[in-house]
């Protein structure tokens, strides 16, 4: 895990997103002759690698959560399956507001229309024709279990579970947006345009279409650029167990991070400083976060001492948000926490300076 706390830096984002991603994108030599063949043997054996940052995950209205994780397709064929759809001869297509067919032509799907000012930013306004509801009216006629196409995209990801749930044929449906529920956006709305979606909303949506994948078998390291940001503590811990669950499935995660909820969990740290600006990028420190806390120098070891020495006067075991930490297979876990593994030991982590791939990976799913 890249790590960076305390002061102000970007140097960590710079190693690892333009160092690390952009020479294992091209496959170039970025070790000391002294670590070539390790750097090979790890470079050979990934598959693809994933940098996962904030960049929006569409700059259009017609782009949302739904169709980034590709579950707009069954809840279309859902609705094209209904009597009423039939009927009048609609397929999936007619439900889709990216295509001609069953969208409003008026706004072209957008649900708004663009009204272009000369010196002000331009203005947005409903769509006279469908205000707002992006489709035909014949379209929204077409209703499953009460609900038109309309209905659900406006509904949370958590109320879209629990609706298609309950019907067999939708139940594909709810166990792909189950995924944005576990990596904490159960509040979003299924259709809620893409540019309306924070950076850390749209690194989580990322995340989430990942996990909906199957496991192909593959090998591949993911980069996380500040997944913390402005998040919850328990949604945190769910970010945690995604990460897990990567590490699980057989790939290998780096994470720029100075949340200390998460560096604790790390099976290996890099901490760069000491200081800000000219006084930085540097390596301080490298290891696991008790070799971090014991480096002298180390402004995170100084942190991190605190946050490890919390969990140890709770009595042997990590303690989060109050409650001890529950065992788990591979010991005691490091913030544990309740649904958390409390120190899983997997295969999967990854050193960020590009060597193997470690034997222990995150050593808990839990957070804070």
């Amino acid at each position: 895990m890249a790590h960076r706390y305390g002061v102000f830096s970007v140097a960590a984002s710079a190693v690892v997103v333009s160092a690390l991603a952009g020479g294992l994108l091209g496959r170039s030599a970025l070790a000391t002759d002294t670590r070539q063949q390790d750097y090979r043997t790890f470079t050979e054996a990934l598959s693809a690698v994933e940098l996962v940052d904030q960049s929006p995950i569409g700059r259009t209205p017609r782009s949302n959560p739904v169709t980034y994780i590709q579950a707009f397709d069954q809840i279309r064929t859902i609705f094209a399956s209904t009597p009423s759809a039939k009927v009048h001869g609609f397929k999936p297509g007619h439900f889709s507001f990216n295509v001609p067919g069953g969208r409003c032509e008026a706004c072209e799907g957008d649900g708004v229309v663009r009204v272009e000012m000369q010196f002000l930013a331009d203005l947005f306004l409903p769509c006279d024709v469908c205000k707002g509801t992006r489709f035909r009216k014949d379209v929204l006629d077409v209703r499953y279990h009460g609900k038109n196409i309309n209905d659900v995209l406006g509904m949370t990801v958590a109320e879209a579970i629990r609706f298609f749930d309950a019907d067999p044929m939708g139940r594909r449906v709810a166990e792909k947006l189950r995924v944005l529920n576990d990596v904490g956006l159960g509040y979003i709305r299924l259709g809620q345009p893409a540019p309306s979606l924070s950076g850390g909303e749209a690194q989580r949506v990322k995340l989430a279409a990942h996990l909906a994948m199957p496991a192909r078998g593959q090998h591949t390291l993911f980069i996380f650029d500040e997944p913390t940001t402005g998040l919850h503590f328990d949604d945190i811990a769910k970010l945690l167990r995604c990460f897990q669950a990567l590490i699980e499935a057989g790939n290998s995660v780096v994470i720029i991070e100075h949340n200390l909820d998460v560096v604790k969990c790390a099976d290996y740290v890099i901490d760069l400083g000491p200081e800000a600006g000219e006084g930085g990028g540097m390596v301080v420190a490298t290891g696991t976060p008790e070799q971090i806390v014991a480096a002298p120098g180390s402004y995170t070891g100084r942190y991190l001492r605190e946050v490890l020495k919390l969990g140890e006067d709770a009595g042997g075991g990590r303690v989060a948000g109050g409650t001890k930490a529950q065992k788990g297979n591979g010991g005691h876990g490091r913030n544990g926490g309740p649904g958390g593994s409390g120190g899983a030991r997997t295969n999967g982590a990854s050193k960020a300076n590009g060597g193997s791939r470690g034997t222990r990976g995150l050593r808990d799913t839990g957070g804070s």
